[in-house]
This record gives structure tokens, sequence and C-alpha cells, in this order.
């Protein structure tokens, strides 16, 4: 390895904490004589073995050219009491010496710019990490990947590998994953740099306003499963990243809780005018490259460096993609979203702006992703403070989703519409249970039978105890929507039985008083429910909700019923 001339300092860590614990300091070495006058500056982090860096610092690189490899360090020391034969001339002996992992991060200056990426090789003037292995009795400089360590243990692997099973991937690709072999291969290519994450295709979602789309990224299947894991791992390893105030993609954080903790401010916060909504323009699609390598650089400080995170870098930096058409393409498309680590990146990326918004104006300040929301204090200045940082930030709010918050109007967030203390659903989740429901009824050519036990385990069982009703009737308090809702349901099961199945569909009206979902009857509601009789095996909507309230186990006794 060549010392670059422009070499400012270079730092050792070790993630062994068995010996002098607790040690750290920083120790200057002269630069060798063959390069520019000034002093190397090495800071020493390491938890171990600190007395055998400075050793192999001090008695190779002062003497050193600037071509000095660091294969000087392949001394078998294995403590301190061997510094005192080091320096008397004696050899240790190469037998029972323990191998002592550490990696070295380099970081230079050049004349144009005062800083460049970490991960950058060292011919490009930027940062290079230097690699060995522990061969024989020899001591090399050595990396403890962390976070490829945990990337692999098998309990992770099992998990992701379930989730796969829910979002569809194919089974017998997810079954190669499950192969020793396959991820003992996987692990070292990542180890090695070897292994590339594929390019993604694209993939349009229709959003809620009709015509309009939303482009995702969707990966391969095997990069999918590796790419959940490692956003896993970002969000228990590096939680300090992820300010308390945002609460998108936590664990045990539902949106639900979120809705009902909003809800209970609203109607705490005195005035007219409380507060307001916004959402970011474009979230997922504008942050800059810049602040998504600093974020994995921040990781970085945490952890160590790691091949993980250099494959996360490449990958981010990769504008190549698949076209909707299966064509190859380029575009920059910033947190890739659709991948699973767009999920991390999202939540720590403003994490300085949710501190200001948190600590300045003295309100209640909440953040899900791309959705922001304050209310009380001083929110005209929180609003100004907040465009003023995104503006900094080369981000921007959507003008069409600002929203004052009042208590007495409706106002929609994180799939719920809330009024003080009513909440009930929005829009885009009514248009969701309907279609959910039809495609279980009246848009299938299914018995009647078949239609009331799928609406059944989509309602109220689910997949994992995942289903509709754990999410949505603990909070939806609105008892004329429920009843809308359960009403709709029935006409559908019953359309089933008469084989008429116009029965009129749901609607959002904020202005109807005492909730908010309409319903438009369709002309063959009343016939049927005139030739039906009771719906056998169906409990309410209404029912099931007081259950739930009730407590888990009146729920479950309700269900094993039916």
């Amino acid at each position: 390895m060549v010392f670059p001339r422009n070499l400012t300092k270079i730092t050792f860590y070790s993630d062994n904490n068995t010996i002098f614990s607790g040690i750290s300091e920083k120790i200057l070495i002269v630069q060798p004589k063959s390069t520019p006058a000034h002093n190397l500056q090495f800071t020493i982090h390491t938890f171990t073995f600190l007395h055998l860096l400075f050793y192999n610092l001090a008695h190779t690189l002062p003497d050193a050219s600037a071509r000095q490899t660091f294969k000087r360090f392949r001394y078998p020391l294995r403590g301190p009491s061997e510094f005192v034969q080091r320096r008397a001339g004696k050899r240790p002996g190469l037998a029972d010496t323990p191998a002592v992992s550490f990696f070295v991060s380099c970081s230079i200056r050049t004349p144009d710019t005062s800083y460049r990426h970490p991960s950058e090789p060292f011919d490009n003037f930027t940062k290079r990490r230097i690699y060995s292995e522990t061969q024989s009795s020899f001591l090399y400089l050595s990396m403890q990947d962390i976070l490829l360590q945990k990337l692999f243990e098998p309990d992770r692997w099992l998990l992701a590998l379930g989730k796969g099973i829910d979002k569809d991937i194919r089974k017998d690709q997810l079954y190669q994953l499950t192969k020793p072999e396959v991820r003992a291969a996987l692990y070292l290519a990542i180890r090695d740099h070897k292994y590339r994450i594929a390019p993604p295709h694209a993939a349009l979602i229709p959003k809620a306003t009709p015509g309009e789309f939303r482009r995702v990224f969707i990966n391969e299947p095997a990069d999918r499963v590796l790419l959940s894991i490692a956003n896993d791992l970002l969000f228990e390893l590096c939680p300090d990243m992820v300010h308390p105030a945002c609460k998108s993609y936590l664990k045990g954080t539902g949106c639900g809780r979120v809705v009902k903790e909003v809800s209970q401010t609203v109607v705490n916060t005195p005035g007219e005018v409380i507060g307001w909504k916004s959402d970011l323009s474009k979230y997922f699609d504008s942050v800059p490259l810049r602040y998504i390598e600093e974020t994995f650089d921040k990781v970085e400080t945490r952890t160590g460096p790691s091949a993980l995170l250099d494959l996360l870098r490449d990958y981010y930096r990769s504008d190549l993609f698949f076209t909707e058409d299966g064509k190859l393409s380029t575009l920059y498309q910033s947190l890739k979203q659709g991948c699973a680590v767009a999920a991390f990146l999202a939540d720590a990326i403003l994490y300085d702006i949710d501190e200001e918004l948190c600590s300045r104006f003295g309100g209640d300040y909440r953040r899900y992703s791309d959705d922001m929301l304050f209310l009380g204090g001083d929110h005209r200045a929180a609003m100004d403070c907040l465009r003023d940082s995104l503006a900094r930030k080369d981000m921007s709010l959507n003008p069409k989703k600002v929203q004052p918050i009042t208590r007495d109007t409706w106002f929609t967030f994180l799939g719920f519409s809330i009024r003080g203390a009513d909440i009930s659903l929005s829009p885009e989740a009514i248009k969701t249970f309907q279609k959910e429901i039809e495609q279980r009824t009246i848009r299938t050519k299914c018995s009647p039978t078949k239609a009331l036990h799928s609406v059944i385990r989509y309602l109220y069982k689910g997949t994992d105890g995942h289903c509709w009703a754990n999410r949505i009737l603990p909070v939806c308090n609105v008892k004329e929507d429920i009843d809308t809702l359960n009403a709709f349901t029935m006409d559908c099961l019953r359309a089933m039985q008469t084989g008429r199945k116009g029965v009129g569909g749901l609607g959002y009206n904020p202005q109807l008083g005492q909730g908010v979902i309409q319903r438009g009857r369709g002309r063959n509601v009343t016939s049927n429910r005139k030739r039906t009789g009771a719906l056998d095996g169906y409990l309410s909507l209404g029912c099931m909700r007081k259950a739930l309230l009730t407590s888990r186990e009146a729920y479950n006794t309700l269900l094993a019923s039916i």
C-alpha cells in the first residue's frame, strides 16, 4: 500500500474489549522524511492492545518510506509483556499466538476539497480500508465486520424468509436461501467485495388521485431478503439515529397508537387553529446523494467499517434500473422507494430537522416518514423553520398537502381521519376496504360459503394475527362509520346468495356531521335484504370491536366460534 503525500490521519479501531478497557489517547508520529514535512496524527480508538498498536507504529512507520506497506504488522505480539523482548532484540515465539483483530480507517485531505467520502480508494484521494487476515501464527491487521457477522445470524434469515413468503416471493427462490452453502457463498462474496445488488426494476403503483402513479423500485428476490435483514439491522444497531419524534417503521409503534396520541393532543390543545399537517414533496425521490452518504458514514462511526455498508453505498450510487418494459436505463433514484433500506434512510436523514422542531417551538411534533404534524406551541414559526431547513437540504413541502388543523375540522393522518376525539378512516382506507370486500364477494365467482370464509379471514383472522380488525377497530371510534362498513359487507355477502350484485359503494364526506363514510345504495340492496335471512357464521364489526376493547381473550373466543 502506498501512502499518499496528503495523508493527514489514520484511525485505528478494535472491537476486543477484554484488555486495557477504556484506554484512548492520541499519538503524534513524524511522517517519513521522503514525504512533505508535517505530522501524521494517529488517533487510537482501540479498547484493547493499545500498547501493541503504539509499539508497531513507533517501530515501523517512522523509519519507513512513503511506500511502507503494512506487512510490518505481521508481528505475533501477545500483549505488553512482550514489548521488553522486542526492544531487547528478542522475537517472541510463534506458538499459541492469538489473533488480534483491528481495522484501520485512513482519512486524507486533497488540495481541491476538504472532504471526500470515506469509502473511496487512495488513488482517488479519499479513503481506503486496509484488510488482512491471520495466517499461521502471524498477526495481521484485520477487521471484525460487526454488521456483516450479524447479517448472517440464522435467526435473522428465518424471520426474513418468513416475510418473503408473506410478500409472495416465489418459494423456490426462497428455498435456495435456506441452504447453508448458499448463504456461506453469499457471505464470502460480500466480504470480498465481489457481490453487487442487481439493478431494480421499476413498477408503477396507483396513487389515491385517479390517473396518478408512484414509481417504486423492486429488487430481485435474493436482494429483497438481504436488504430486509440489513434494514432491520440498521434500526437495531443505530437506534439513536432515529429521532424519538419519528414513529415510522419502528417495531411496536403502529399507526393506530400514534393516531390515538395525536387525537388526544388535539383535544387538549387550546385555540382555534392549533397546528398544521404537511407532506414532503416526493421525499423518496428528492433526497440528494450526499445526505445518503452521510447517513452511511454515521452508521460506520457506530459499527465500524463494513463490507455491507460498502455494498449499500455502491448500490445507492448506481443509477441503473430496468424500466417497466424491461429495458436497462439510468435515473437518479434517491432513496430508491421499494428498497427495504429506504425505510431506515427516510427516518435517519431528517434527524436534525426533527430535533429542531421538537426543541425550539414548544409544541407536539410527530413525523411518520414523509408525513409531518405539529400541534400547539408556536406552530407558525415551526412551519417557517421547516421550510427553511428543507430548502437548505434541497427539499420542499408539497403545497397541496399543507393543511391547518382545528379541533372541529376533519384532517387525515396515517390512514385515519381525525376530528378532536373522533377517529375514522381516511379516503384511501375506505377505498381499500371496499376493494378488498368486493374482490372476495361480488367480483369473484365462488360459492356464498367460500365468500363468507374469505371475508372473515380478511377482517378477523389474517396472517399471524395481522388482520383488518386488529389494525382498525381499536382505533376507529365513530359508531356510525363502523355500522356503515358493516352494512356494506353484509350487503355484499347477501348479493352472493341472490346473484344480484348492485349493492352500491362507499365514499368519503367530511360534511356528514357524525362521521365521514357515506354509503351509495345500489339498486339490489333492498330486495336482497328481503330475500335473505340472517347471515349464519358472520359476526358484525361492532360486535368484534366490543370484544377487542374488552380483552384479547374475548375476541379470540368469539373468533373460535365462527
